[in-house]
């Protein structure tokens, strides 16, 4: 049963909103680190103002509320701002779009689950990046996701729309090439195109799947409703052994997928810098409470050097791992506060 649980949750996280659209987030913040570090100087020179403007506002309140509000109010607006003006000089806007509407096909595909199909998303193939892949009884399904802020014409589809199809077709035949199921029967492979956005003109969006270039073109929630109704009536093409085999593969694929974003990983996010950032500094500022109230117990100094002591002993230990590393520095930093602080009383009384 438990092996069941962990079997399931593999597979839950093979489709989730986190791994879809994984590989355009990374790029985004690749360029976005990128820009900061060849403009740190311009970023580092807002901060510094930005804190003067901050402290002197804090100088002219009134009272000690307003002072602290000032304070917080001004952190998060000058943070956010340079946060914006990165994300509008490096331009993230379209491909963080791409990210966000890739989750939206992989939300339009998971319900494919209770007819059978199987789901992983963000699996490389050769030399390019598959946002999605299938297996169920129909075959197999190659998907893409696209998004613009300009309407998708499918009834008359220009060039930009055109080289998305060529490349999804590149993509479907290397996923074939390398199943041995799927390589001598190409009605078992299909590639299907999500194409999202078109809010700048605002443009009706059809209600049905529209057939492009000999490709199925899906665009909207309704289309994409219909296209899922059509697929789970589709008659079996393949059999369970060959759904189980074929699944197989495009797991061990995504596993090879993993290790290699792992062997470049992309840099932090900055929900993760601010919450790192937070943690460390509560560990910091618990450290050194902790021993200043150690000071008030019997003994006086010499329960002080001993919970110096075990303190600083936690805290290497704790650094021993990545998930604890910089709280642990913190709560370090903390330690060694007190401990000067314990070693000056000590010395002028």
């Amino acid at each position: 049963m438990l092996e069941k649980l962990r079997e399931q949750t593999r597979e839950r996280r093979l489709e989730s909103d986190a791994r879809a659209g994984r590989w355009v987030r990374d790029q985004v913040r690749q360029a976005q680190w990128a820009y900061a570090r060849r403009h740190w100087r311009f970023l580092g020179s807002g901060v510094l103002l930005g804190a003067l403007v901050i402290a002197l506002a804090a100088y002219i309140a009134q009272d000690v509320f307003l002072r602290g509000a000032v304070v917080g109010a001004g952190v998060v607006i000058l943070l956010g701002g340079l946060a914006f003006a990165v994300f509008l000089f490096t331009g993230s806007g379209p491909q963080m779009m791409g990210g966000i509407a890739e989750a939206w096909t992989s939300s339009e595909l998971r319900p494919l689950r209770k007819h059978g199909w199987k789901l992983v998303d963000h699996v490389f193939y050769r030399f390019a990046d598959v946002d999605h892949l299938l297996v169920g009884p129909g075959g197999a399904l190659v998907v893409e996701t696209k998004w613009s802020a300009e309407a998708w014409r499918l009834d008359q589809p220009d060039g930009r729309l055109l080289d998305h199809l060529d490349g999804l077709r590149r993509r479907t035949r290397d996923v074939r090439r390398v199943i041995p199921q799927l390589r001598h029967d190409e009605s078992r492979v299909r590639a299907v195109l999500f194409v999202w956005g078109g809010g700048r003109t605002g443009a009706d969006l059809p209600t049905r799947p529209v057939r492009v270039a000999g490709l199925d073109v899906v665009y909207g929630v309704a289309a994409a409703k219909v296209w899922r109704d059509a697929l789970a009536d589709v008659p079996a093409d393949l059999s369970n052994e060959d759904i189980d085999d074929v699944w197989a593969r495009f797991r061990k694929q995504a596993a090879e997928t993993d290790k290699r974003d792992a062997a470049d990983p992309p840099p932090p996010t900055l929900a993760r810098l601010y919450w790192t950032a937070a943690a460390t500094g509560l560990a910091a500022i618990v450290g050194l409470l902790a021993g200043i109230y150690a000071l008030r117990l019997p003994g006086g100094g010499v329960t002080g050097l001993g919970y110096a002591a075990v303190a600083a002993a936690a805290g290497l230990v704790a650094r021993r791992w990545a998930v604890s590393r910089y709280p642990a520095l913190g709560w370090l930093t903390g330690v060694g506060c007190f401990a000067v602080l314990l070693a000056a009383l000590e010395l002028f009384g």
